[in-house]
């Protein structure tokens, strides 16, 4: 979203909008960015494209997901998923 205006404006006129995130494409900081420059409340949902399945490693694997960047997804998924609670469809669907 970020990189083209149009879908910004596009957001202003419509009743909902689906984030689509291609995996390894943008940093936290981009996503965080993209969620709060869109109309409260008016997120339906969030698609991650692109997503490897990463088996698991073993204890680094257990250690790397309690490391500051987890917090940082956790906080970010967080966010999207406040904001589609607010939503419209959040509230028909009572999550």
């Amino acid at each position: 979203m970020l990189p083209f205006a149009d879908a910004g404006l596009l957001a202003n006129h419509s009743d909902s909008v689906l984030l689509v995130i291609r995996a390894g494409m943008a940093d936290y900081d981009t996503i965080e960015k993209a969620i709060d420059s869109l109309p409260a409340g008016r997120i339906l949902g969030v698609v991650l494209n692109g997503a490897e399945n990463i088996r698991d490693t073993g204890y680094y694997d257990y250690y790397y997901n309690y490391s500051d960047r987890e917090k940082r997804r956790q906080r970010v998924r967080d966010k999207a998923i406040d904001r589609i609670r607010r939503s419209f469809i959040g509230r028909i669907m009572r999550l």
